[in-house]
């Protein structure tokens, strides 16, 4: 049975008007309470570096924010959301190490790691993908819209009264550690490597169809001039 990915209807409509309008890549961070782990905030990252082929987030704006909605809000960070090009519904090595990584410093029960086709690349379509118990095996999940106000039953599942040193534990203050809330800037050399690799792909494919077609017109003139000066000349 998957796990589900439930996201509040305005943070759902908010990653169709902003990603969903773009071509791929563009992204943003997802925020919610980890009572409930609903989806309940998206904050696009209007400042990322992107490519048609790869996408990486502005930590300089985007971890102040992160610390920020904590701080006054008690959201947590719950996600990474981001769109590719069409054919390529999963997170990609590089995405996959990424995660990894900053799972790596934050403990979370859920990780929501969804993937977006966008409208201008041929229609909107949304894969959630779930990282679970901090283990760093990804699995698929399934999308759950929700109202604004939605609450558990609190009468079927009761909230236990809050600890104050387990809440310490569960979220670390992030003026004490504002590393443990960060969003790992640097990746491994070879997935920069494939980064920029992707990053030129479409070049690289272009430059390759340009040559093959210089080569067979060089192949094919002395044919063509040929068969011309046979047909047409006495």
């Amino acid at each position: 049975m998957k796990r589900k990915m439930p996201i509040t209807e305005s943070a759902f409509f908010e990653i169709i008007n902003f990603i969903g309008g773009r071509k791929a890549e563009s992204g943003g961070l997802l925020f919610g309470s980890e009572d409930d782990w609903v989806i309940r905030k998206f904050v696009p990252d209007t400042n990322a570096q992107t490519t048609r082929a790869s996408y990486t987030i502005d930590t300089d704006r985007m971890n102040p924010i992160v610390k920020k909605l904590w701080d006054e809000e008690e959201l947590s960070l719950l996600g990474i959301i981001h769109s590719h090009p069409r054919g390529s519904k999963a997170p990609s090595s590089p995405d996959r190490y990424y995660f990894e990584n900053l799972l790596g410093r934050i403990k979370r029960k859920n990780f929501y790691v969804p993937i977006v086709f966008t409208i201008p690349d041929g229609g909107f379509k949304f894969f959630p993908y779930v990282y679970q118990n901090n283990e760093l095996e990804l699995l698929s999940a399934q999308l759950e819209v929700v109202p604004d106000d939605y609450t558990q039953d609190k009468e079927s599942t009761p909230k236990p009264e809050k600890d104050p040193q387990k809440e310490t534990e569960k979220f670390p203050a992030p003026i004490i550690n504002v590393e443990v809330f960060s969003i790992p800037t640097k990746l491994r050399f070879w997935d920069r490597v494939q980064n920029r690799f992707y990053s030129i792909l479409p070049a690289l494919m272009l430059a390759y169809i340009v040559c093959l077609f210089i080569y067979a017109s060089l192949r094919l003139t002395p044919v063509i001039v040929d068969f011309i000066i046979k047909t047409l000349l006495p």
